[in-house]
């Protein structure tokens, strides 16, 4: 098994990448735009949860993952409608 490892690893340590100079500069520039919105979404949660009265904690993670769900299904646009209006009500 170690030298089907040790040859795997070549092979990939040698291996050509298809992406070079901007091409490559841009992924990774989108790579760290997406962790650092991914990280800040986990700190304002915590920070909410930490603020409020820690009752009811799991509801008020689903309601926040709720409207970060309809959030991002509507573009970031926050509409007026059925499902928002239910939400106001719980």
């Amino acid at each position: 098994m170690g030298h089907r490892f040790d040859h795997a690893l070549d092979r990939v340590r040698h291996a050509r990448h298809p992406l070079h100079g901007v091409a490559k500069w841009s992924l990774i520039g989108f790579q760290s735009l997406v962790g650092l919105f991914v990280l800040f979404c986990v700190i304002n949660l915590v920070l909410t949860f930490a603020v409020q009265r820690p009752r009811d904690i799991l509801p008020r993670l689903e309601r926040e993952l709720t409207a970060l769900n309809h959030a991002t299904r509507t573009g970031g646009r926050w509409t007026r409608g059925p499902s928002s209006m239910s939400m106001a009500r719980r």
